[in-house]
């Protein structure tokens, strides 16, 4: 998508979708030593990134942003749920001598496990806020 004049905006989006049934031996501390079962699960991911571009006589600025989610659930063993959330640097370009370029940027990251029989996460949620450096 474009937008009309000095400005242009750029948007994208992914989805996947994926399901397996498997069959699974897992060791076990008591006899006879393993368990074998059918296990189930689905992977699931969702992006979509957007660009906005301004320029006008002598300066530019640019925005980027960008968000990910990703799901993992195998159901006898492990779910995972990872959001990303990311706003590129923020640029300002200034025409004239000398050039002045700033920027911003910030990433926020949340990890979340269920824990199953077989698996466990100490801590099961961790978000991860990040200032970005930009340069």
């Amino acid at each position: 998508m474009d937008a009309a004049g000095a400005n242009s905006l750029t948007l994208q989006g992914d989805l996947y979708r994926s399901r397996f049934d498997e069959t699974l031996t897992v060791a076990s501390l008591s006899p006879p030593y393993s368990n074998t079962f059918p296990n189930d699960g689905k992977t699931a991911e969702e992006t979509s990134s957007g660009r906005w571009n301004h320029t006008s006589e002598g300066s530019s600025m640019s925005l980027q942003m960008y968000y990910d989610n990703t799901t993992i659930l195998d159901h006898s063993l492990f779910g995972d749920h990872k959001t990303t959330r990311r706003r590129f640097p923020t640029r300002f370009h200034i025409g004239g001598f000398p050039k002045f370029v700033w920027g911003l940027g910030y990433r926020s990251i949340r990890d979340k496990n269920d824990p199953s029989f077989t698996v466990s996460l100490q801590p099961n949620q961790v978000t991860s806020p990040s200032h970005i450096p930009s340069g």
